[in-house]
């Protein structure tokens, strides 16, 4: 729907941290799991002693990596920036592409140490996997909410919206895609070698083809339409086979 309407407004800021927050009144309502001490053994260091610090300390440790976190992006993120520019101009890519997919990665790092640890052992795969997931809600709610409010406060003008160009619909598409396949392969509770693959050959195709697609006589941007026929039709297709019984959906819908 903001595809459609190509633009991200307040009022899309409204919708989204609603959302944001209806995800944290569930996780409040849920009931501590058994294993709970177990899994805070497996946090990171600081997580940890966090943690273990009763309430009033858990409070100041979140509000001390908090601001310890913004002072460090204030510092560092135009050097981040201009590096991924740089190196996108090296591999003649848009330095706007390039940022799109690579900052991400590069930003979370911390975060995928954390789960890729965790994916190596046995048993611990899934809190890997939910690491992820609820980064990804938080992403999906709450920061693209912020985006037109700090664009808001900018500008001074509080009816302003940002509004996209075809190639950025193009992305929003390509990561709305993503996130439905994820949804509904996740459906049935399990997650597949082949999911995995699959999920890793769309985005390597639609990242990748910005380098060489023209060099092969194609039109700049068929390959990420492409992409998205292959997320969408994908999602389309497991649905399909869950309502004539050939995928069996455990999630409680």
């Amino acid at each position: 729907f903001i595809v459609y309407r190509g633009r991200l407004d307040l009022l899309d800021s409204a919708i989204l941290l609603g959302l944001y927050g209806m995800y944290l009144a569930l996780l409040l309502k849920m009931p501590p799991e058994d294993e709970e001490d177990e899994s805070i053994e497996e946090l990171p260091y600081v997580a940890r002693k966090v943690l273990k610090h009763g309430r009033r300390g858990r409070v100041i440790g979140v509000i001390g990596i908090f601001l310890l976190g913004g002072a460090i992006l204030f510092v560092c993120v135009h050097p981040f920036v201009g590096s991924l520019q740089a190196i996108g101009a090296w591999f003649m890519i848009s330095g706007y592409f390039f940022i799109q997919w690579i900052a991400p990665f590069l930003s979370e790092f911390p975060e995928k140490v954390s789960a890729f640890n965790w994916a190596r052992q046995e048993g611990k795969a899934k809190l890997g996997l939910m690491n992820f997931l609820s980064s990804n809600i938080n992403q999906m709610t709450m920061l693209v909410a912020m985006i037109p409010i700090v664009y808001c406060t900018a500008k001074g003008d509080w009816s302003a919206g940002i509004v996209f160009t075809g190639n950025q619909k193009e992305e929003v598409l390509l990561t709305a895609g993503q996130a439905l396949l994820c949804a509904v392969l996740l459906f049935n509770m399990k997650f597949e070698w082949w999911d995995a693959v699959g999920m890793f050959v769309l985005w390597i195709a639609q990242f990748s083809a910005l380098m060489w697609e023209t060099r092969i006589g194609l039109p700049e941007h068929t390959i990420r339409t492409w992409s998205l026929y292959g997320y969408f039709g994908w999602s389309a297709l497991e649905v399909l086979l869950a309502l004539v019984g050939v995928r069996k959906w455990s999630f409680p819908l």
